[in-house]
């Protein structure tokens, strides 16, 4: 040893992540805040998984939620992602609680470090004073200690139905539409989603939609009255020729008899 920074007995001692910020080409906030941004590109390209059809359980719903913030803060500020005074707090308490219940604890503090940056331009030494409470809740979840809550014992992390975040952050239908949200959305918002998710799983399936059946319909009935007068052929035999009913013949030759003039 030719030099020691404190003495031989206590040297000082380093977090190893200190020194990879200082020796590789990025940070480790700058990694997760490039993760962040690819996983969105990705998203913009290939179009965000629809779960409004699917029973989200504890993690999948928290991750959501978070999902639904980022794309909300996207939505009232393109430009920057940074949140006006007054919605700052909410929306960081929301996204932390969110991130308490998908990530590792220590994950936790970075993100929250992270989103404290980009969406209130907070230090970490004030995004670490205001989230306290939620990292707190966190670290007692790990170590396997309860709340108590209506009486009974619960996970120690905080529990937030849908309508309280909406009403907290304000969240209006149009911005429900806007934004694309998933979770964070209200009962017509919900309903029209599973509407478009049942069109969306019949188109799918290869359903035709009205145009195209009626389409095929106008050239079922062209042939028809073709072979009909051509070749004298009965609705029984056109029938039993295209393999419909003697109904469906009749609809379609009135059809293409009108489209005809």
């Amino acid at each position: 040893m030719i030099w020691c920074q404190g003495t031989p007995d206590t040297p000082t001692r380093h977090v190893f992540g200190t020194l990879a910020d200082e020796v590789l080409p990025y940070t480790q906030a700058q990694i997760i805040s490039l993760q962040a941004e690819r996983a969105a590109r990705h998203e913009e390209r290939e179009g965000r998984p629809r779960q409004s059809g699917q029973k989200l359980t504890g993690a999948t719903y928290w991750s959501t939620v978070h999902d639904d913030l980022q794309s909300l803060r996207r939505y009232r500020n393109p430009v920057t992602g940074t949140l006006p005074p007054g919605q700052r707090d909410i929306w960081l308490f929301v996204a932390a609680n969110a991130l308490s219940w998908t990530r590792a604890v220590d994950d936790m503090e970075r993100e929250i470090r992270i989103l404290a940056m980009q969406s209130a331009g907070w230090s970490e030494s004030e995004s670490k004073a205001r989230m306290s409470a939620v990292v707190k809740r966190a670290r007692q979840a790990v170590s396997g200690k309860m709340a108590t809550y209506n009486g009974k014992e619960v996970d120690a992390r905080y529990r937030m139905k849908v309508g309280t975040i909406i009403d907290w952050l304000q969240i209006e239908p149009a911005e429900m539409r806007a934004a694309d949200l998933r979770v964070l959305i209200d009962t017509d918002r919900r309903r029209e989603r599973e509407a478009e998710r049942q069109t969306e799983s019949r188109r799918r399936r290869g359903a035709k939609d009205q145009n195209e059946q009626q389409a095929a319909r106008l050239e079922l009935g062209r042939k028809c009255l073709h072979l009909s007068a051509k070749d004298g052929m009965t609705r029984d035999d056109l029938a039993v020729r295209f393999g419909v009913s003697t109904g469906q013949i009749s609809k379609a030759m009135k059809e293409a008899r009108a489209a005809a003039g």
